[in-house]
């Protein structure tokens, strides 16, 4: 009993110590203030207004419930006063601007960040324009980790550019560098195990192929043909990221209504192209890039594409393009069959599914409806032939003519020069450099070439935008 009473004898201290910590020590008394902006209009408030918010303050003795008060009272904006307050110096002073600079990798980021610094009027369109887009980054990912026996799930993805010769020399960060690719395509959900028997890289260098949309579209079709489809699979959904310069295009379209038509099992009926929205296209294929990046971080020295095949190999079915896989020329003959993608009757760009479905009329006949949601079908399958054509698609052959710009050889040349002695043609490790250099001096005649526009990706990703409905 003595304890209890002991207890709360304390406990009533403390609230009583509370509740005078929390209560108003004196007469509200208004404030001194010169300024006569019409912003600053202090000297303008009555008593009677004064004695009414202190009142209203201090009802309640409680920190929390004093500090919402407050905050209801008042607006929240960004410093703009950058002067110093009083004109004398310091001995340490320097004029000095900090700019922090947030990197926004998804469109999540970039709203969460304008929602702490915006007005009350903005704050609910901006959590409901940030929910909106949650909700479609998870209608994709839905669909991407499907596990059913009706439907195939194939993604692909590229890795970064990996550079040739890698080595630890501090002129390596300024200097053109020759590029080998990987280019791998996944069969199965986000819930499939990665092994070899269903993660497909095709890798090449730069002076056997450039990357653009022709390579990605015939090694997506080099790999359809030789995938083999259950009896009760009839839906081909395919998966990638929606980069206008390698996947969503017209040349994919093209290219998968060739595939439907002349080579697909007669039991797909029907293919699904599905694009991310932006920000949220993490695919299977970048948890297989992960585990590559982890063991060439180990690796100091790389001067030949065959150790890259090496780590490669280790997680994936290697396929070298170049000797394997063959190119076709899907751009010409998409334009000769298909319209101009302004004449569709979807609107491209803003279409986040694709279908492709054979002709009830004509077995030679695709038609195509594009979505421009994730939940909702409200399109209907057109012809996007021609007149007077079918998706009878004939591409040609294309064969290996790269041509790599003069600056770039120069600089690879002099970057092995300075690393490794004026003699470096001769060394037997660096044998493929000596063949590409000599090859592409031989043919290469453009010396005035200004290199600009050295990495591929640059000129063919772009933008994406989403659309500013709120239907997921």
């Amino acid at each position: 009993m003595l304890e209890n009473a002991e207890l709360i004898v304390k406990s009533g201290k403390k609230n009583k110590a509370k509740n005078d910590r929390y209560a108003p020590k004196d007469l509200p008394f208004k404030p001194t203030c010169s300024h006569k902006d019409k912003k600053l209009q202090c000297s303008e408030i009555s008593m009677n207004d004064l004695q009414l918010f202190h009142e209203s303050f201090y009802a309640v003795k409680d920190k929390v419930k004093q500090d919402m008060f407050i905050l209801k009272h008042v607006i929240a904006v960004q410093i703009k006063r950058r002067r110093p307050r009083s004109n004398t110096k310091h001995y340490n002073t320097r004029a000095m601007q900090r700019i922090y600079r947030i990197y926004c990798r998804s469109k999540k980021k970039m709203l969460t960040e304008k929602i702490k610094v915006a007005k009350e009027s903005d704050k609910n369109r901006l959590m409901i324009e940030k929910t909106v887009h949650k909700r479609r980054a998870k209608a994709f990912f839905d669909m991407l980790k499907t596990e059913d026996p009706s439907t195939k799930i194939i993604s692909f993805d590229c890795q970064k550019n990996m550079v040739l010769p890698k080595i630890p020399d501090q002129s390596t960060f300024y200097s053109r560098q020759l590029y080998f690719f990987n280019f791998t395509i996944v069969e199965g959900s986000s819930r499939s195990s990665l092994m070899k028997q269903n993660v497909f890289s095709y890798c090449w260098t730069e002076d056997e192929y450039a990357k653009y949309s022709n390579l990605i579209s015939s090694a997506v079709f080099h790999r359809l043909c030789n995938t083999e489809f259950t009896p009760e699979c009839n839906l081909l959904r395919i998966m990638a990221d929606g980069c206008a310069g390698t996947n969503k295009n017209s040349i994919l379209i093209a290219m998968l209504s060739k595939w439907l038509v002349h080579h697909a099992p007669t039991q797909i009926k029907i293919i699904e192209i599905v694009f991310p929205v932006v920000g949220h296209s993490f695919l299977p294929a970048d948890r297989v890039f992960a585990h590559i990046e982890k063991h060439l971080r180990k690796m100091e020295n790389i001067i030949n594409p065959s150790k890259y095949i090496d780590v490669v190999s280790q997680h994936a079915t290697v396929i070298n393009v170049a000797t394997t896989c063959q190119i076709f020329d899907w751009k010409s003959t998409s334009k000769d069959i298909f319209l101009n993608v302004g004449k569709w009757h979807v609107p491209f760009a803003k279409c986040k599914r694709f279908y492709l479905k054979r002709s009830s009329r004509c077995s030679d006949m695709v038609g195509l409806r594009g979505e421009l949601h994730y939940r909702q079908d409200l399109s209907q399958y057109k012809s996007i032939c021609k007149k007077k054509t079918s998706a009878m698609i004939a591409p040609t052959i294309m064969t290996q003519d790269v041509s790599i710009k003069q600056l770039k050889l120069r600089d690879v040349g002099q970057l092995l020069k300075t690393h490794y002695g004026d003699d470096w043609r001769s060394l037997d490790t660096l044998g493929y450099f000596a063949r590409v250099l000599l090859h592409d001096i031989l043919v290469h005649h453009n010396v005035g070439d200004d290199g600009d526009n050295d990495n591929p990706e640059e000129s063919m990703c772009q933008v994406q935008e989403e659309l500013p409905s709120l239907i997921i």
